[in-house]
């Protein structure tokens, strides 16, 4: 710290006002930062939870007429979901009876459906519903979706945080240029006097 002890005063005085805007800044980027990421997974949740509703709803025909054809292009309607990566329709023994997966990813289903909820993992979200026809269980629909509409809100929102840091800073370094001269002035005359009391032992000059 003997650097910042060295410093004019001015300097110093700019210096704390400069620090403490950008770490009130950065704290106040951080909260909003975190509540973008909460609210973004449970809008994405419910949003997801609600197409896998859809789906189990309209796959129940297909199921229970064993139509394997009808399920597949029921699943097949998700390419207008691009955030879908994947999705696999169980029967009531839990194995795979229909599949859809996005055109250049590669993905591995469960081999039995999951627990029904949803659960974020390995960088996507997993959705699982059951399928019910008149109260009973006939199959379960499984969903997976990617993050990367969540990765794209945070980098946009870093890179505002960003410019809004830097104007800030800006902005409160020409205000703090201008605000503090009145200050500063009041104190480098105070350091002058206490410097030449010292030198000349003449306390007459505080009149």
């Amino acid at each position: 710290m003997k650097w910042f002890i060295d410093l004019p005063i001015r300097r110093k005085l700019t210096l704390v006002i400069l620090t403490t805007c950008v770490v009130v800044l950065l704290l106040a980027c951080g909260v909003l930062a975190a509540f973008q990421i909460v609210d973004y997974r449970k809008a994405m949740i419910d949003d997801t939870g609600v197409l896998a509703d859809v789906l189990a709803e309209n796959t129940q025909a297909a199921l229970t007429f064993q139509d394997e054809n009808a399920a597949q292009q029921t699943l097949h309607a998700l390419e207008a979901e691009p955030d879908v990566l994947a999705a696999c329709l169980y029967d009531e023994k839990g194995n795979r009876f229909a599949e859809y997966q996005r055109a250049g990813t590669a993905l591995i289903y469960p081999a039995h459906p999951s627990k029904d909820g949803a659960r974020f993992k390995n960088g996507r979200l997993d959705v699982s519903r059951p399928v019910v026809l008149n109260d009973k269980r006939i199959g379960t629909i499984y969903l997976q979706a990617s993050l990367g509409g969540m990765y794209d809100r945070l980098r946009l929102f870093f890179g505002m945080a960003v410019i809004v840091l830097f104007g800030s800073v800006l902005v409160a370094f020409v205000l703090s240029a201008r605000l503090q001269q009145p200050i500063s002035k009041v104190i480098l005359h105070l350091h002058e006097t206490a410097g030449l009391i010292g030198a000349v032992k003449d306390y007459t000059v505080l009149g």
